[in-house]
């Protein structure tokens, strides 16, 4: 999967992300040495490709489905500074890698954007976290997540499920072509920074196309929203990182109310 969870913390994935306080060169990533994802697999229900188009070139980044009609990503996915931009930009419903979006696939179903959010801490601290607004219901089928509150889950051992459309490796390039899920344990939090997270990379983690992607923690029978996967070094090998939910859940509900407020849902 490509690289482009109240504590939002950045995982440390295997190649480096658009933070602006981290690296000025934006890498997107994908889910390296993970399994792909099936249809009665929980992830399936929930996690979604962003997908722009402009003039030829494509980006693709990773999301989660928080509402039938939000969707919680990475900010420097969508952002023009402080702001969402929405022109030529697609959520796609489906396992499958996105391909054009005006051509007949019908393993995938795309949506437009309405509008959307981006942190305020994006641009000075580097919380890479927006929340953008569908144009219409989540397709059939799709169940959004619950996202984790409690940052005392945040601790080094807790294990976070990655799921992404990104690379599935990067020398060589090699990509998944589907949506890919891989389990990794937080390493550590960062204490002057305490809206990221990281992990160490053992055999699996995120890479270029993952971007946005969730880290989510198993709760029972349900998965529950902890991470949002952000960046990590760029031969997608070392650490990786992800912004903390926790840190920035006061503000995810906040701005739901808000863009729900903004149009009938």
């Amino acid at each position: 999967m490509k690289f482009i969870a109240i504590s939002i913390i950045f995982l440390f994935i295997q190649t480096s992300y658009a933070n602006p306080k981290l690296h000025n060169k934006p890498i997107k990533l994908r889910i390296v040495g993970g399994t792909e994802v099936k249809l009665e697999d929980l992830e399936a229900k929930s996690t979604v490709s962003l997908r722009r188009e402009n003039g030829g070139l494509i980006n693709n980044c990773t999301g989660t489905l928080i509402h039938k009609r939000l969707v919680l990503t990475a900010a420097h996915c969508v952002a023009n500074h402080t702001t969402v931009n929405v022109e030529n930009l697609y959520v796609g419903f489906g396992l499958a890698k996105p391909s054009w979006v005006d051509s007949s696939d019908s393993e995938v179903k795309f949506v437009t954007l309405e509008t959307g959010r981006i942190h305020p801490e994006y641009t000075t601290n580097g919380v890479d976290i927006a929340l953008i607004k569908l144009s219409q219901d989540a397709p059939k089928g799709w169940k959004p997540v619950e996202i984790e509150s409690d940052a005392s889950v945040l601790k080094k051992g807790t294990e976070v499920i990655l799921a992404g459309y990104g690379l599935r490796s990067y020398n060589p390039l090699l990509n998944a072509g589907s949506l890919y899920k891989v389990t990794v344990k937080i390493a550590e939090t960062e204490k002057n920074a305490p809206y990221l997270f990281n992990y160490a990379f053992f055999g699996g983690g995120g890479c270029q196309g993952d971007s946005g992607g969730p880290g989510y923690i198993q709760d029972g029978n349900k998965l529950k929203l902890l991470g949002v996967i952000s960046g990590g070094d760029r031969d997608c090998l070392g650490r990786g990182f992800l912004s903390s939910v926790p840190y920035v859940a006061e503000w995810i509900s906040k701005m739901a109310v808000e863009l729900i407020e903004e149009g009938s849902l």
